[in-house]
């Protein structure tokens, strides 16, 4: 679901506010629940079969980060094994088809290829957990709820197209303050959707010419200097 696609613009963003103030300000257990709730719909929705994958990075993390706390003596090994792990799995979907063809090419024979789909936004997720567990190793009071940090992962405008968030820049709002109505943040986030917007609108327009010139350049076309 991008966020241009009208079933995010007409469907999902309305309904997932309209219900998140129908929920009473001072229960943020359950609005925190709709969000990851939302979230994972939202995640679920381009191929649900990797929603448990996102939710065992989840865990796994978390689990690392309470190893850092609980065990001050080895909170470096266990952030090292908790680094490799990540990178271990954001190495497999991503290179193992790489490293097979280069290993086919080294050993001039065919020595197959892995059906594996790059899950959406494993890098997003995965880096963003590897900054948390570093900063957790360096300061234990940076770390929180499992139900915070679940939100600070999942949550929907950050998850599939970044930035790579830093908790301190998120997390301390769902610790710290009821969520509630602002009109000040509804114009700011309204004008910076809308502006997001237009240059999608304007990138788009700009695809129409640029594909031409890259299906040209992969075909061995000559390019003219305004190609270019």
């Amino acid at each position: 679901m991008l966020f241009s696609s009208w079933n995010f613009m007409v469907y999902f963003l309305p309904a997932t506010v309209a219900v998140f103030y129908l929920i009473p300000s001072h229960r943020q257990a359950a609005r925190k629940t709709w969000l990851i709730l939302a979230s994972f719909f939202f995640y679920g929705y381009w191929k649900v079969e990797y929603v448990p994958l996102l939710m065992a990075s989840i865990v796994a993390n978390y689990a690392v980060a309470e190893g850092i706390i609980r065990s001050p003596r080895h909170s470096r090994v266990i952030l090292i094994a908790g680094v490799s792990l990540n990178l271990l799995l954001l190495g497999y979907f991503k290179y193992t088809n790489f490293a097979v063809h280069f290993l086919s090419h080294i050993a001039q024979r065919d020595l197959g290829h892995f059906n594996i789909i790059l899950p959406l936004a494993i890098s997003f997720f995965t880096f963003t957990q590897i900054s948390y567990l570093v900063d957790v190793s360096r300061d234990r009071r940076l770390h929180y709820r499992f139900f915070d940090y679940t939100l600070f992962v999942v949550l929907f405008p950050h998850l599939i197209a970044g930035p790579i968030v830093r908790h301190w820049e998120i997390m301390p709002q769902f610790v710290a303050r009821e969520l509630k109505a602002s009109r000040d943040n509804f114009g700011v986030g309204i004008a910076l959707f809308l502006f997001g917007l237009f240059k999608k609108y304007l990138a788009d327009l700009a695809a129409l010419y640029a594909d031409n010139v890259y299906n040209g350049a992969v075909q061995n076309a000559p390019l003219s200097t305004f190609d270019a």
